[in-house]
């Protein structure tokens, strides 16, 4: 299984090795056994984006079959100073690991439940739910697949589409379908969800996804700086550096002017 995404060296940062011998020391540090399985992986690449970005769900609801995953942490031969970061940060429980996340939510391993062969679980920080994703990581490792499976939707029937199914839309192949759920979400309810995929897109294979990204905050940085959030801020700038670096000349030159009216707008 190819799990690591491999990247164009050019662009991607580098990621430091680790042995055999600091994850055995990283062990005793923390004082948690680590999954044989997570070892091995980590051998590979110490931490990155994954070829595997989606996870089913090992106690799915009519909601939630898939997560989506898009990379993993690596551990720091002094600690996992990342995971104890995220823990004092966000206020989450001392008895995991944090493997994967964001501020919307984190991939732990439960040491609470099983301190030799823990299972991945999923916190979503807002509504503070739990989820368990994998009764272990071997199983978790099993459950990785490529791409969401396209949903049932046609084209011309976008109404009451759920955050859910437009995930799956966002990270299929078919980029007019992305466009579309784009466009039908460009006034959400929850802009940290949309900004978060925003970003995301923003660095879409295709040029034409990364075109309508560039479009929509064309037309509406104005607004959205004004309604979201300010702590959703962040993400529109990650957004609009992302794309004033992008390889079209186009994207470029219109993400310059909505740096320059963001930039501004903040003043």
């Amino acid at each position: 299984m190819e799990f690591w995404l491999k990247q164009d060296v050019t662009e991607s940062k580098e990621t430091a090795e680790i042995t055999r011998d600091e994850l055995t020391a990283i062990e005793q540090e923390i004082g948690k056994v680590i999954p044989a399985s997570y070892k091995e992986v980590l051998l590979q690449q110490n931490g990155g984006p994954l070829q595997y970005r989606w996870v089913r769900v090992a106690e799915p609801t009519p909601e939630v079959e898939l997560i989506e995953i898009d990379h993993l942490l690596g551990l720091e031969t002094d600690g996992n100073l990342s995971s104890d970061y995220l823990i004092e940060e966000w206020g989450l429980r001392g008895d995991i690991l944090v493997i994967s996340g964001d501020g919307n939510g984190f991939f732990v391993l439960d040491y609470g439940e099983d301190t030799q062969n823990p299972p991945v679980i999923y916190l979503e920080v807002d509504s503070q739910a739990k989820m368990r994703v994998a009764n272990n990581f071997d199983d978790f490792l099993s459950q990785l697949i490529a791409e969401a499976p396209a949903t049932n939707l046609d084209d011309e029937n976008w109404e009451g589409v759920s955050q859910e199914e437009a995930e799956r839309v966002f990270f299929g192949t078919d980029v007019m379908a992305i466009e579309e759920m784009l466009l039908n979400f460009m006034w959400p309810e929850d802009y940290g969800w949309y900004f978060t995929n925003l970003l995301k897109l923003s660095n879409h294979e295709d040029v034409f996804v990364r075109q309508t990204v560039t479009s929509i905050l064309e037309n509406h940085i104005g607004l959205y700086k004004v309604e979201a959030a300010e702590k959703r801020h962040l993400l529109l700038r990650q957004t609009i550096n992302t794309l004033l670096k992008d390889p079209d000349l186009d994207i470029r030159a219109i993400a310059k002017d909505v740096d320059k009216f963001f930039s501004e707008s903040e003043d």
